[in-house]
């Protein structure tokens, strides 16, 4: 029986000899690809915050800019790309393409660490990553409240979007005269999103204003351009060539102006009949309201606004801007809610675990060493910070408005962007 025995055990040592080696090629094969998964995300990381640094370096020069515009072509490329270039190497990583694109920042980073092992056959020595950032836009108000396009009542004429039968009485009431037949007011009928003039979402003030125009003038005025959508004046910014409000500074996006082909006829009577004729040395064909912020008065420049996300000047207290990362294909350009709803209990407890990682829970922490340019409770930088609505120092923000501000980052980015996230095994 002892022989046997020593014979059976004979065979089991191979077997378990072969199940111990091939529990440890795959564990050390998981290990691989966890750390080579956990190195892609600190390169996502990297490439969300170079690009969100790079709009935060947009978004100042607009401000700087003031309410002469900064152009596309204007912006200061390799200052964008150095900040983002900065950012991305406080994540261990290293730009290897940054462009813009009209207002947005495209970055590819590689991260400085390489994949080991076999893995690092299959995906590369080291991880890659990108993003891109736009700048979302918010009004701080205006006249009457903004249009947003395509608003306009039935069909006073031809197009889409015309002045309703009584939209249009009211106008003339107020102008004390008729619209012609083929007044500007009847004859376009645009939305604001494309080339055809939109009359229908302008201010009563400036519809009063093209009116009073006309009946000076004798004949309709010829429209080049109207009301505005945020969305058509950046496309529209891609491809002219002379000067172009940034998106959300113009003030046809209050619906406060309009361009128009008889300029030389109205620039002479333009302060008659309630217009200014801002720029007639290099924006010729371009009037506003004589309220407008353009003409020195203060209709679409809000009330009480020169704060804003990240600290707009007064000059552009009428709106405000803030990055966030949009798809690399392009994406929408509203502002970031600058509110969020509170964390449901797994997210939460996640993110309280994430929290005692980062900071040991404190709100108030600064990062130090590598951790350099992190502040608060999650160790925000500041560029991701203002993607989620924040404004100044995440440190010097109340704990709740921290813990609302990681759970939207949640919302749009998983917790990819926290590295304790992989440590805890999170991710």
């Amino acid at each position: 029986m002892r022989a046997l025995a020593r014979e059976e055990s004979g065979q089991y040592l191979p077997l378990f000899g072969a199940v111990l080696f091939a529990a440890l090629v795959l564990g050390f094969t998981f290990f691989q690809v966890g750390a080579a998964s956990a190195l892609k995300s600190r390169a996502q990381t990297a490439a969300d915050a170079a690009a969100l640094a790079g709009a935060v370096e947009i978004k100042r020069e607009i401000e700087a800019g003031g309410l002469e515009g900064l152009p596309p072509t204007a912006v200061n490329q390799p200052l964008v790309c150095a900040w983002a270039q900065s950012f991305a190497q406080r994540n261990d990583a290293t730009v290897t393409e940054c462009r813009v694109e009209l207002y947005d920042v495209l970055v590819k980073v590689q991260g400085n660490k390489e994949i080991q092992g076999d893995i690092a056959s299959s995906r590369g020595k080291k991880a890659e990553a990108r993003a891109r950032a736009s700048l979302g836009v918010s009004f701080a108000g205006a006249v009457g409240g903004l249009p947003t396009g395509g608003g306009g009542g039935g069909a006073a004429g031809g197009g889409t979007n015309c002045m309703s039968a009584k939209d249009l009485a009211a106008i003339e009431g107020k102008a004390g005269v008729k619209a012609g037949p083929n007044s500007a007011l009847r004859k376009y009928c645009g939305t604001g999103t494309n080339s055809t003039p939109d009359t229908a979402d302008m201010q009563p003030e400036l519809q009063v204003a093209i009116l009073k125009a006309e009946d000076k003038l004798g004949h309709p005025l010829g429209l080049n351009s109207g009301f505005r959508t945020v969305a058509y004046q950046r496309e529209l910014c891609q491809h002219v060539s002379g000067p172009c409000a940034p998106p959300g500074q113009s003030m046809h996006g209050f619906g406060l102006a309009f361009d128009t082909s008889d300029y030389g006829e109205l620039a002479a009577i333009a302060g008659s009949v309630g217009l200014c004729h801002p720029l007639p040395a290099n924006d010729a064909v371009h009037f506003s309201a004589a309220s407008s912020r353009e003409c020195g008065g203060s209709a679409g420049s809000g009330v009480g606004s020169s704060g804003g996300v990240g600290g707009v000047g007064s000059a552009l207290g009428f709106v405000t801007y803030a990055p966030k990362l949009v798809p690399w294909e392009g994406g929408d350009y509203s502002l970031p809610p600058l509110a969020g709803p509170i964390a449901p209990g797994d997210v939460a407890g996640a993110l309280a675990r994430i929290a005692q990682c980062e900071s040991s829970g404190d709100p108030h922490a600064v990062g130090v060493g590598p951790a350099a340019g992190h502040y608060g409770k999650y160790q925000f930088d500041i560029p991701t910070w203002y993607s989620v609505g924040g404004t100044g120092n995440p440190a010097d923000a109340p704990e709740a408005e921290q813990d609302r501000r990681a759970y939207l980052l949640y919302q749009q980015r998983g917790f990819q962007p926290w590295e304790c996230a992989s440590i805890l095994g999170i991710i």
